[in-house]
């Protein structure tokens, strides 16, 4: 996509190129948190993923030019929340499983009354005939 919407560069710079293995500076490209991508970003390295950036900022670090090119939902971060007793989980399932517990009772009931009603007037018609 860079490399399309940029082409050779009219102001001098030559053909656009993507140098996945080092940054502008000739160091490694490859980076292993944001903390080292944000401080990659200069006058020599042009572009740096991810950045992260609302879809309506229009620079980075108040200095260099922000053009947001996909458009995520955020950041989840998990926790671990505070640790349960066997009981405490036993009785949390529970009555997190209580609806489909009842709906499953009230669903047979109907059926053995709908079978009922059913069973009651065949045998009421085999009994007139």
């Amino acid at each position: 996509m860079i490399l399309y919407s940029c082409g050779k560069c009219q102001r001098g710079h030559g053909e656009t190129f993507i140098d996945m293995k080092n940054n502008g500076k000739g160091a490694a490209a490859r980076k292993t948190s944001m903390s080292e991508v944000q401080a990659d970003v200069d006058a020599r390295t042009h572009v740096n993923f991810p950045v992260l950036g609302n879809m309506d900022d229009e620079k980075y670090l108040k200095e260099f030019v922000f053009v947001p090119v996909v458009q995520s939902p955020g950041i989840a971060f998990i926790s671990l929340a505070n640790q349960l007793s066997r009981t405490e989980v036993v009785a949390l399932t529970w009555n997190r499983s209580l609806p489909i517990v009842c709906l499953i009772v009230v669903m047979g009931v109907t059926v053995a009354v709908l079978i009922w009603i059913a069973v009651s007037i065949y045998l009421w018609t085999l009994q007139r005939n």
